[in-house]
């Protein structure tokens, strides 16, 4: 098995195994799509408004 297995192209003369691996190839490629999509607009992206807050948390009484 090749390292790389799915960036093969399919030949006409492929074997009926090699036809089983045409769905997880477009599932590959289709993530990785999206993926570099959504870090390219994350790199991209600006921020509106950064806020923070500092806040205590005060216990609340069970209730019986």
């Amino acid at each position: 098995m090749k390292l790389l297995w799915f960036l093969r192209t399919s030949d006409a003369s492929a074997s009926s195994h090699e036809d089983n691996t045409q769905s997880p190839r477009i599932v590959i490629w289709g993530t990785l799509l999206v993926l570099s999509c959504f870090f390219t607009w994350a790199y991209f992206a600006e921020l509106d408004e950064v806020t923070r807050l500092k806040v205590r948390l005060f216990p609340v009484p069970e209730r019986s």
